[in-house]
Order: C-alpha cells, then sequence, then structure tokens
C-alpha cells in the first residue's frame, strides 16, 4: 500500500444488518475507504478486479459460493489482496479450513475488537484507526 493513500476495502455477507455494522466500524477510520458491498460470492467475484480492493472481510457462509471458494478464487488473480474471514462456528473444521485458506481468521463474537487490530497487522503504517 502506497503511504497516504487509503485502505480500499470490500464487505461480504449475507445480512444486510450484518453489512452496515461492519460499513459503519470502517467508515469511522479515516485511513479506510469501503468501495464495494456484497450479499453474494458470485457478484462479488465478478466485481472484485474491477473494484481493486486492498482488503476483503468476508463471512464464511454466503448463498451460492462459501467464503472459503471465492476467497482461494480471488487469492490466484488477486494475490496482493488480504483477506479476513469471520464466521460464527468457533472451534469448527469450518473455521479451521478458512484459518488454511485466508490471511487471518476471526471469530464473529469477536470481529469488532479484531479488526482494528488485523488490520494494523495487514497494513503496517497506515496510520491511526481513529
Amino acid at each position: 500500500m502506497r503511504k497516504g493513500r487509503k485502505i480500499r476495502v470490500v464487505v461480504v455477507d449475507e445480512s444486510e444488518e450484518a453489512l452496515k455494522g461492519i460499513r459503519s466500524f470502517l467508515e469511522g477510520h479515516r485511513e479506510i475507504e469501503v468501495v464495494g458491498e456484497f450479499r453474494d460470492g458470485y457478484d462479488l467475484v465478478d466485481k472484485a478486479k474491477e473494484l481493486g480492493p486492498d482488503l476483503i472481510i468476508t463471512n464464511i457462509h454466503a448463498p451460492r459460493m462459501s467464503g472459503i471458494e471465492y476467497t482461494l478464487a480471488l487469492r490466484e488473480t488477486m494475490p496482493n489482496t488480504r483477506f479476513i474471514v469471520f464466521t460464527d462456528l468457533a472451534g469448527s473444521a469450518a473455521l479451521k479450513k478458512a484459518s488454511e485458506d485466508a490471511l487471518v481468521c476471526v471469530d464473529q463474537s469477536q470481529l469488532a475488537e479484531r479488526l482494528d487490530r488485523e488490520i494494523r497487522r495487514l497494513f503496517p503504517g497506515s496510520g491511526d484507526t481513529d
């Protein structure tokens, strides 16, 4: 990421409420620009290259295509994009698989408290997150 450039973020979750909550949280950070929201993995895959996100924050569960499936597909075509995958299945095989395939995997119950830390870790020198 170039100094002075905002972190371009796309958020994916089938829940409109979750999308609103994550967007609201991210918009409170001056170094972040939310460039897209999707409720479906297919739509994300179709538009991701065009949007050019630095970071995709996604729920592991999505209609028609799982978060793991589109994370793997996009990592091949967009190797510089970072991924934070979250799930409500703590300790599950799905969480273990997501941890192997994503750069960061977070239990959904910890998402709010971990987003700041993980974004700073993935994008060192990105500035303050307040």
